[in-house]
């Protein structure tokens, strides 16, 4: 934290001419670097409370905008995931399905249907039952 209000006259003249004689500058910290400044500038002296409030505020605004980058980094990974794993199941020059795209959906179809056809012992009691229904149907 930079505290202007403190600092010889012929560095603040900015602040003066704006009729302004204190200003804070506030490092927004995220966990591994710097990632912006939070300039607070007022008519009177910053007290040390106020002082340790903005940089506490600067430490918290720092992390949530480094996680913001951290979010926008992880989607765009996402999506160039998304655009390579289209890339080795389709054919680069007319973009259809190539053979590893079609041997991947053959693979689940196969085990969607394994998953849904019924067990050998469910089976035979099904048969069972129906005989038995259809000898008293007669």
């Amino acid at each position: 934290m930079i505290d202007l209000s403190n600092t010889r006259p012929e560095r603040r003249t900015g602040l003066t001419g704006l009729g302004l004689p204190a200003a804070i500058v506030v490092a927004l910290r995220g966990e591994t670097r710097i990632v912006g400044l939070l300039a607070v500038e007022r008519g009177e002296s910053f007290s040390l409370r106020e002082r340790r409030l903005l940089e506490t505020v600067g430490r918290h605004a720092g992390s949530a905008l480094e996680s913001g980058q951290t979010a926008r980094a992880l989607a765009a990974l996402t999506e160039l995931k998304e655009r390579l794993a289209h890339e080795a199941r389709h054919d680069p020059l007319t973009g259809l399905a190539n053979r590893s795209l079609f041997s991947c959906r053959v693979e689940a179809g196969l085990r969607a249907m394994t998953t849904r056809l019924p067990s050998c012992s469910s089976t035979s009691t099904t048969s069972r039952t129906s005989r038995h229904a259809r000898a008293r149907d007669r």
